[in-house]
């Protein structure tokens, strides 16, 4: 009898552990995709949450990355008081910002996001106004990275000094809102160089990799485009100071001559030397010529000098017709159609606004073929060179496309500059909006467009 009830009991015992394993394997697999789908949103979604966080003085600078909104950062009265999230090394897409639902959001009016790896800051987005009691704010980035810090400073006059108090900040991971290096026609694309070594990594995709002249007097580099129009090319500079000191002074031409010392091989020059340059930030430089063009070139002129690319970017289109113009506001018979009347001597600008909250807007309305929208590629504004304009007038200005902004505000252009704003957005409707109580006058507007994204 103690022999069968054994066996009995073990059999029921085995019976009965089956299903039980089963049932622990299920939950165990439930536990790692549990696991893995968080660890897959932490990589793209807010990498902020839970990271090391400062700010001048104050209280509790990590409760603006708890994930409670309900408890809030606040740093000591300062003039220009910050807060900064350390995120290790990430991609950035956007920051949204959460306001105090009580009235210590008005001390934000006019805060500001940037973005540091360690070494130089860049603006993300422009100067952040309007600001409503705990209303999420969220700033568009259009600088590629990755980044080690992002920094919310606080602009007050010298004649108040204010706190700066924080509910949440999240930080959105992910690709930068700029075009993809598989979009540039330069991609992949055939290259040559005076001497030196790898030509093919400034169009490889990877800005880690960088081509390099030999060491030569006026060294050039170029790539085959086959055949396409032009609107701006990027180019990656090198991250270290050397090679970047290097390439100051450098130019773009479009040619279809493959020889760029030949005197007739310059086609166009794309704008002037390219100065100021600052490690692995790309410079974007705007090409105003819409014929097709087989090459590409970039020189750098003068004595034994290096050139070295990390990554160059060419993006194309054609000139978009413009259906409508309007503006907030008109100056005297500065109307909104002589931005786009192809006379770089005529100007559009906006009358001063009463209400110096008011922001100044100009307006255009796209063209459309049947029922498929235009996909905006670049938009290019010229600033006005004449002795009347005044230097402000333009200044943090900001492009939209149905509503989707393309990078952030747009500083220091010189008289004369032509400034391209990269897009890649699919909409019929353009805006050129400048800061509250500001004047926006324009002496051309150019936008190129697709059929569809490349």
């Amino acid at each position: 009898f103690q022999t069968s009830f054994t066996e009995n009991f073990s059999d029921r015992t085995n019976q009965l552990q089956k299903p039980f394993s089963r049932m622990a394997m299920f939950f165990c697999l439930l536990l790692a995709c549990l696991l893995a789908a968080d660890a897959s949103a932490a990589s793209t979604g807010n990498v902020a949450l839970n990271k090391p966080a400062k700010q001048n003085g104050g209280t509790n600078p990590t409760f603006a990355v708890d994930g409670k909104p309900g408890t809030c950062s606040q740093t000591d009265k300062a003039v220009k008081p910050w807060w900064r999230v350390d995120l290790g090394n990430s991609l950035v897409s956007s920051v949204i910002v959460t306001p105090p639902k009580d009235s210590g959001y008005k001390n934000l009016e006019g805060f500001r996001v940037y973005l540091s790896n360690g070494h130089d800051e860049v603006p993300c987005g422009g100067k952040q106004t309007k600001i409503k009691a705990g209303v999420p704010r969220q700033v568009i980035c259009s600088n590629t990275g990755p980044w080690k810090h992002v920094y919310i400073r606080g602009t007050n006059s010298i004649w108040s000094t204010k706190p700066l108090s924080l509910c949440e900040v999240q930080v959105i991971a992910g690709t930068p809102i700029v075009p993809s290096y598989t979009a540039s026609v330069a991609f992949k694309k055939s290259t040559a160089q005076l001497g030196g070594q790898n030509p093919t990594f400034a169009v490889d995709g990877d800005p880690k990799t960088c081509s390099q002249t030999k060491k030569t007097p006026n060294p050039w580099w170029r790539v085959d485009l086959e055949k396409s129009s032009v609107s701006a090319v990027i180019v990656t500079p090198p991250k270290d100071r050397d090679r970047l000191q290097q390439l100051e002074g450098f130019q773009v031409s479009l040619s279809n001559n493959p020889n760029p010392n030949d005197p007739k091989a310059v086609g166009t020059l794309c704008g002037g030397p390219q100065k100021s340059l600052k490690p692995g930030v790309p410079r974007t430089v705007t090409c105003s010529s819409m014929a097709q063009w087989k090459f590409v070139h970039i020189r750098l002129p003068g004595s034994s000098r290096i050139l070295s690319l990390c990554e160059v970017q060419v993006f194309s289109g054609t000139p978009s017709q413009i259906a409508t113009t309007q503006q907030s506001s008109t100056a005297g018979y500065s109307g909104a159609g002589l931005a786009v009347d192809g006379k770089p001597g005529t100007f559009s600008q906006t009358a001063p606004l009463k209400d110096p909250r008011s922001e100044p807007v100009w307006h255009a309305l796209l063209k459309s073929s049947g029922s498929m929208k235009p996909f905006v590629t670049t938009v290019a504004i010229t600033k006005r060179s004449d002795k009347a304009a005044k230097p402000k007038w333009l200044e943090g200005f900001q492009v939209l496309v149905d509503g989707t902004p393309c990078g952030g505000a747009q500083k220091g252009l010189q008289p004369g500059e032509v400034r391209a704003v990269m897009c890649y957005k699919p909409g019929s409707n353009v805006l050129v909006k400048g800061p509250p109580g500001t004047v926006l006058s324009m002496s051309e507007v150019k936008v190129y467009v697709r059929t569809a994204p490349q």
